[in-house]
């Protein structure tokens, strides 16, 4: 898992996209359904390990 922002995005994401499949979790503190992901996702990364990145970015930080 790796945490991006909107100043890594384009890197962390975007450009690694072209050579792993990335799982984009857009979450938030207060947002109630995002905490019952993204467990899920952690634990399906560490399943499928190689398989897939998820990247968590934080929208509440990350306006743009």
């Amino acid at each position: 898992m790796i945490e991006v922002d909107d100043k890594n995005f384009q890197e962390k994401v975007i450009e690694q996209s072209k050579k792993i499949f990335i799982v984009v979790d857009f979450w938030a503190p207060w947002c109630v359904p995002c905490k019952i992901i993204s467990p899920i996702l952690e634990r399906f990364e560490k399943e499928y390990k190689r398989k897939f990145i998820l990247a968590k970015i934080n929208v509440d930080e990350n306006k743009k």
